[in-house]
Order: C-alpha cells, then structure tokens, then sequence
C-alpha cells in the first residue's frame, strides 16, 4: 500500500493523487490512510468514480460523502 512504500522510503509524499481505478478507489484510500492525515498529506486528491463498479469492492458512493 501508499502508507508502507511512503514509510519505507521507497516513495516520496505526494504532493497529488489521482485515482481511476474502476471501483477499487475505497481500497486505494484505505491504504494511504496515514499519508492522507499526515502533516505532509497531499494538496489536491482527484478521484474518478464508476459508480457501477463499486458493488464489486463492497463501496458505495456513501463513503466518499466525506470528500465533498
């Protein structure tokens, strides 16, 4: 995941995130959850939604309220 390549040097923190990742983006945010609310969090987060590929990922458009 983001948070274990960023703690272990391999990454530096970003500085932007994007995802498009067909539905699986609830997965991708669930492991940069440490980079996301860290001092050096990204400054702009552009996410791409396919609604109809988040049943796939147990995700809801519910869950990204938060990002609005």
């Amino acid at each position: 995941c983001l948070d274990n390549a960023i703690g272990n040097g391999e990454l530096p923190f970003p500085t932007v995130i994007k995802l498009d990742i067909e539905g699986a983006e609830i997965l991708a945010l669930r492991g940069m959850k440490l980079t996301l609310t860290s001092t050096n969090a990204p400054r702009l987060i552009f996410i791409e939604f396919h609604p109809e590929f988040l049943l796939n990922f147990n995700s809801s458009i519910d869950l990204y309220a938060i990002f609005s």
